[in-house]
């Protein structure tokens, strides 16, 4: 298993000001409400690259390898922002800077054409989170997925994790519907959010618009599976508490999270399900407490993890109210 997004020190110089990529994070700061820059990099690679998103989508990637940039879209942002293929190619830091106006040009063309899926509800709340300047969290990272060297190995640990938490949903006894549909419900394929509050534990996020009552009622099934992966990641990891904090620490650097203190040790995670604004019904508040309190009483159960937090935010990404479950 293995987890770790540290750039590398040649890329994270070059998001600096003064450096090549650093008009990145000045578009961001243009609008960060909707706007945001990731870091990323797939194992032990020496490759990564930085991520421009758009809400919930990516329009550009900037890849850095040993000794090249090159740059990367999907498909229909680069038809409907004029990306030019030739930049795909790998190219030399100075070649890049000739390009650079050319690059901007596509990166205001893409960023309109972006449609309301993406930009509206729930990715106008991941953005306003990922930008946040709040006392209660800083963002690590986002759509963050634990990745595993074997493929029967990824299998079998999710496996078991599935079965942990359907055991844990059949203990209650529960023959509800909605119930037995959510037991059966996709669990998705990364996190919404990875982030560290003011006491240094990590904040293991799942963020749903407050007009989601389905994704609010299975929200706790998928956030109790996140949270036993990346409980089971740190305890297989030797330095799992290190990357989180350099990791934090690169988004520090570059004014993406705010300055504060660093993770603890040993790690010790935080459920969460961060709700946006609108009413709940009261049924739906009664499935999401039960479905919490359910997975609180068995698969959460660690000496590492928390108990489960419901978070109410606002439109700006800050907390204005939680429940602990």
């Amino acid at each position: 298993m293995y987890f770790d997004r540290r750039a590398s020190p040649e890329l994270v110089d070059d998001l600096r000001p003064g450096g090549v990529l650093h008009p990145l994070i000045d578009i961001r700061n243009e609008d960060p409400a909707l706007r945001d820059v990731q870091l990323r990099r797939v194992g032990t690679s020496p490759t990564s690259w930085v991520s421009l998103y758009v809400g919930l989508t990516t329009v550009l990637d900037v890849v850095r390898g040993p000794a090249y940039y090159r740059l990367r879209a999907h498909a229909t942002h680069k038809q409907k922002g004029g990306f030019d293929d030739a930049w795909r190619k790998p190219q030399t830091v100075d070649q890049l800077q000739d390009r650079w106006t050319a690059v901007e040009e596509y990166i205001h063309r893409v960023i309109p054409a972006v449609g309301p899926r993406h930009t509206l509800k729930e990715g106008a709340l991941h953005a306003a989170m990922c930008s946040c300047h709040s006392p209660d969290y800083r963002v690590l990272d986002r759509e963050a997925c634990v990745g595993f060297d074997d493929q029967d190995e990824k299998s079998r640990v999710i496996s078991s994790l599935k079965q942990e938490l359907d055991s844990a949903m059949d203990a209650t006894g529960n023959a509800e519907k909605w119930w037995v549909l959510t037991r059966d419900a996709a669990l998705g394929t990364g996190l919404d959010l990875l982030g560290v509050d003011p006491a240094g534990r990590v904040l293991v996020i799942e963020v749903k618009p407050g007009s989601s009552p389905l994704g609010i009622a299975r929200g706790p099934r998928q956030v109790a599976f996140y949270v036993r992966l990346f409980q089971r990641w740190a305890d297989a990891s030797k330095d799992g508490e290190q990357i989180l904090n350099k990791m934090l620490r690169q988004r520090v650097t570059l004014g993406l999270t705010d300055d504060g203190p660093e993770l603890t040790h040993p790690l010790v995670f935080v459920p969460v399900l961060a709700i946006g604004e609108g009413s709940m019904s009261r049924e739906i508040e009664r499935r999401l407490r039960q479905l919490a309190g359910a997975m609180n009483a068995s698969t959460l159960r660690h000496e590492r993890i928390a108990p489960f937090e419901v978070w109410r935010v606002d439109a700006s990404g800050h907390r204005v109210a939680i429940e602990v479950v």
